[in-house]
């Protein structure tokens, strides 16, 4: 059997994961965009990207 764990996270401090995120990404917010959209990213980057966009998903909310 799995166990599923589900953790509560407020908007602050998945602003604060966005931001920390950009700053791995070594590159801005549209420049990562741009790239993103041309498939023009290293993995680590893709991976970035992806992370970011599932944050702003849920800051959407």
């Amino acid at each position: 059997m799995t166990t599923v764990s589900l953790e509560r996270v407020g908007s602050s401090e998945l602003q604060q994961e966005r931001e920390r995120l950009l700053r791995q990404s070594g590159i801005s917010y549209e420049e990562l965009r741009r790239r993103h959209e041309s498939y023009n990213l290293t993995v680590e980057q893709r991976n970035i990207a992806d992370q970011i966009e599932e944050v702003d998903f849920l800051l959407q909310e």
